[in-house]
């Protein structure tokens, strides 16, 4: 069931990219150099985070890499995430031409009675980076939001931010705290951080893992936010005027949601 369910999805997916691109060939993002997409590949991995046409600073291809499906506490609500990395190849190729990479991420959520599964949010370029992902953190304890994490960084340069994205199950709204606004407010103004996005608390408030700066060079130059790693707290109520708390270091995380063994279908 799960390789059918993947293998629909790749097909479907593989349709749209054909068809989208009209004869292969596309514009605007690409600007005025006319290029080719790439057909990707596809596989499931809970890790969506840092899909790219590019390994080691190669090109690799394009890709399609889905989460398994996560079942909120209550039963109610799925979700999985998609993130798709297309490459491009310029059609006249010359010593200096390189393919390109841009990305598309999309949550998948389906509700009581709903026999298929929807898109409720996407990112793509230009409103986000053309290198970004989404990955799936934990559902609440109360089943009422899902946690995402995600990622933006741009193929052409250095350095990657992390923060998170939040959707209400019941008013099916998706809300993006100003996380850097949050941490900046807590640890002092033009800190750096590597955040990890790792779940909820009992009380459903959002836990955010705080870790050092390995490399300030792409930070132009701002200090650590903090000097070890620190799990800090958001009020998922209040996000977008969340203040983050610092939690104990025994801190012990648990995760609400469950990936089941077996993995229905998505159609």
């Amino acid at each position: 069931m799960e390789l059918y369910r993947l293998a629909w999805s790749c097909i479907s997916l593989l349709l749209f990219v054909t068809f989208e691109g009209s004869g292969g060939e596309v514009h605007g993002a690409q600007q005025a150099t006319t290029a080719t997409r790439l057909k990707p590949s596809c596989r499931t991995s809970k890790d969506t985070k840092f899909v790219s046409c590019f390994g080691k600073g190669q090109p690799t291809g394009s890709y399609i890499v889905q989460s398994p499906i996560l079942t909120s506490p209550d039963g109610l609500h799925r979700a999985y995430v998609e993130v798709e990395a297309i490459a491009f190849r310029p059609k006249v190729e010359t010593s200096e031409s390189e393919p390109s990479c841009e990305n598309t991420s999309r949550l998948f959520l389906a509700g009581p009675g709903d026999s298929e599964f929807k898109v409720v949010y996407s990112q793509s370029p230009p409103e986000i980076s053309d290198g970004n992902s989404l990955k799936l953190a934990d559902w609440s304890a109360d089943g009422t939001n899902l946690l995402i994490e995600r990622t933006t960084w741009n193929y052409e340069s250095e350095g990657d931010f992390t923060d998170l994205v939040l959707f209400a199950v019941n008013s099916g709204t998706i809300t993006a705290p100003d996380l850097l606004k949050i941490l900046e407010a807590r640890f002092g103004k033009d800190c750096s951080s590597e955040n990890s996005v790792i779940g909820f608390t009992p009380e459903a408030n959002v836990v955010i893992l705080v870790a050092p700066v390995k490399n300030t060079y792409y930070n132009e130059g701002a200090t650590s936010c903090v000097k070890k790693k620190t799990p800090v707290a958001l009020d998922a109520k209040r996000a977008l005027q969340a203040v983050a708390q610092v939690l104990p270091a025994d801190f012990q995380m648990r995760h609400y949601g469950q990936f089941p063994e077996r993995q229905a279908s998505r159609k």
